[in-house]
């Protein structure tokens, strides 16, 4: 069948128009004897869609037939990564912020990337705090259960002890010290004793 009769077909049993402005080629041949329910011939006819690269989006009173460079940009539902998904598909396309607590953010983006469908694109946010991940609910939540695998803190006591230096200069330990560790590791804060001077 010709896709645009599939998709005008699909639209008309579902009771709303189809909005696009893409005459998508090509003929459709599929059969399955087993039945769908809507929620499984959506997600079935946007897997079809994909070797295509366009997606089928469900609004409130329209379809609209979107390629996957502009799915970042439609009115997708978003999601916190600590949110119940609530009545969204595995196959539907979110938008999901995910939060991350330990790692660089733009580094685990350009990790994940592999991951993600053809219909998927992730963005880190600034100063390192999460990710904004647009792709199928699946796949983002494989990403989110890899997430909270390796995105744990490191568990680091930090104790400070005072030596007393019998044949040595305070400053001259310091130095070497901070030219072995790095000033960095160790910030200068001082105190003044009168007493001890």
């Amino acid at each position: 069948i010709p896709w645009m009769d599939v998709l005008e077909r699909f639209a008309q049993m579902a009771g709303k128009p189809l909005v696009t402005d893409t005459n998508l080629l090509g003929t459709l041949s599929f059969n399955d004897p087993q039945p769908y329910t809507y929620a499984e011939a959506l997600d079935m006819l946007n897997l079809m869609l994909s070797m295509k690269g366009m997606m089928l989006l469900e609004a409130t009173n329209y379809f609209q037939l979107v390629p996957f460079k502009q799915l970042p940009q439609m009115p997708l539902r978003i999601l916190r990564s600590t949110d119940p998904t609530g009545d969204a598909r595995p196959g539907e396309v979110v938008t999901v912020l995910l939060e991350v607590a330990n790692l660089d953010a733009k580094e685990f983006a350009e990790a994940v990337t592999s991951m993600l469908s053809n219909a998927g694109s992730v963005a880190p946010l600034p100063r390192g705090r999460g990710l904004i991940v647009t792709d199928r609910l699946a796949n983002i939540q494989r990403i989110r259960y890899l997430l909270s695998q390796i995105d744990i803190a490191a568990t680091a006591d930090r104790q400070m002890k005072t030596y007393t230096l019998l044949h040595a200069s305070g400053a001259i330990v310091a130095d070497l010290l901070n030219r072995t560790f790095g000033v960095a590791t160790a910030p200068k804060r001082t105190q003044y004793n009168p007493q001890t001077k």
